[in-house]
């Protein structure tokens, strides 16, 4: 059968519709990062060790990343509106359960579910921007949302300590079903179909077609080596930064909410400084010195910590400028990606987010898995994976940038 072609009408302005493209992937975030205050009291109440509520975020970031798999390519072929409807309302639903959780195997397993249907916001919010607006103009796009976004990984902290120490540990989970109803409104009343290539059939080869062609573009590889890298540092910073703050340091859930807002100032300044740069000196060029940017932060970072200096200035004021390099690099990889095949720009955005989200899957696994959460192994974890995004895109962005 054919191709049965769905004409819409696009928005007349469409930069209206990016505060709710950037609260799509801001409620992702602080789905991650909401409840990580409430890890030590978490581990009390179920009557285990801080590993294995760590392990609950790892548990959100493998289905949150392979979940993406199914909800890109799909969006290309059923439409962006769905399959974010379906994913909102699973995640909403999947919150709930966390929050009535009875012990941590179904906390655990709550999470998986969570997390699979998380993604598709942020699937569906790069898609539709790709939609909307030309390459450079997607990436001035992407730096208003992240400008927005830069404050997502700060707010789940600071958010989810004053929840903890008010209401417990639970709260965090209800708040979050609430937010997805909420948005889920909204998105149904404001959120136009953007796609208008999507087909009335779908076969598992013209699923699979999008990723052979971006699995074969050194482009694409070199844009995913610098997101994922940004990831794997961000995750690995999420899970070890509460235990040695909270536990080693001393201060309380609320305290460390407070600190956790500190790289927020670097991701907000580097996306205001991307917004105002990408036009003038290019996309590429900005992603190759925002991974300078956060290459550096984690070599410093690295060289603090064998040092022997545990501070919170030790620990926040290279994560600043780590986030200063995400919010310079960030924005134009993502539009890059999207941007290499037009046609398949939900599984572009999908095995981009699959990528980093494994990757910061990873990096949450290497600080569980070396000798104790240190200063060190945090460090040593977050310097290697800006030294691999960096290194990624030198040995495979160069033409990239050149053709730019």
């Amino acid at each position: 059968m054919g191709k049965i072609i769905h004409r819409v009408r696009m928005p007349a302005r469409p930069n209206r519709l990016l505060p709710l493209l950037g609260l799509l992937i801001i409620l992702a975030i602080i789905s991650t990062t909401l409840y990580v205050p409430s890890m030590p009291a978490m581990a009390r109440a179920f009557h285990t060790d801080i590993a294995a509520i760590q392990l609950t975020l790892t548990a959100f970031l493998i289905p949150y990343a392979f979940g993406q798999l199914i909800h890109g390519p799909l969006s290309d072929r059923l439409g962006r509106r769905p399959i974010l409807f379906a994913g909102l309302g699973l995640a909403g639903v999947a919150s709930l359960a966390c929050a009535l959780a009875p012990d941590i195997r179904f906390l655990i397993a709550a999470r998986v579910v969570q997390g699979a249907g998380a993604c598709a916001g942020v699937v569906v919010s790069r898609a539709v921007v790709r939609d909307l607006f030309a390459r450079e103009q997607a990436a001035r796009a992407n730096s208003v949302i992240g400008a927005a976004v830069a404050a997502a990984p700060a707010l789940g902290p600071v958010l989810g300590g004053q929840l903890e120490v008010t209401f417990g540990w639970r709260s965090s989970f209800i708040f979050l079903a609430a937010a997805s109803a909420l948005i889920m409104a909204f998105a149904w009343r404001q959120l136009p179909e953007t796609n208008p290539r999507k087909v009335g059939i779908t076969s598992a080869r013209g699923l699979l077609e999008g990723y052979r062609l971006l699995l074969a573009s050194p482009p694409f590889w070199a844009y995913a080596f610098v997101i994922s890298g940004i990831f794997a540092g961000l995750f690995a910073f999420t899970t070890g930064a509460p235990v040695l703050v909270i536990d080693k340091l001393g201060f309380g859930p609320d305290i460390y909410g407070a600190f956790a807002a500190l790289p927020t100032l670097g991701s907000l300044l580097g996306s205001i400084l991307s917004n105002a740069l990408t036009v003038r000196i290019g996309m590429d060029r900005l992603v190759l010195l925002g991974s300078i940017v956060y290459a550096g932060a984690g070599a410093i970072m690295a060289l603090i910590a064998l040092s022997g200096t545990l501070s919170i200035a030790a620990l926040f004021g290279p994560m600043i400028v780590f986030t200063l390099g995400l919010g310079l690099a960030l924005p134009n990889a993502l539009a890059g990606v999207v941007s290499i095949h037009p046609n398949f720009a939900g599984s572009a955005a999908a095995l981009t987010g699959c990528l980093q989200m494994t990757c910061g899957a990873l990096g949450t696994l290497a600080v569980l898995s070396l000798p104790g959460t240190s200063a060190v192994s945090l460090a040593l974890v977050i310097a290697t994976a800006g030294l691999t995004g960096l290194l990624g895109w030198l040995a495979l962005g160069r033409d990239q940038a050149r053709r730019s």
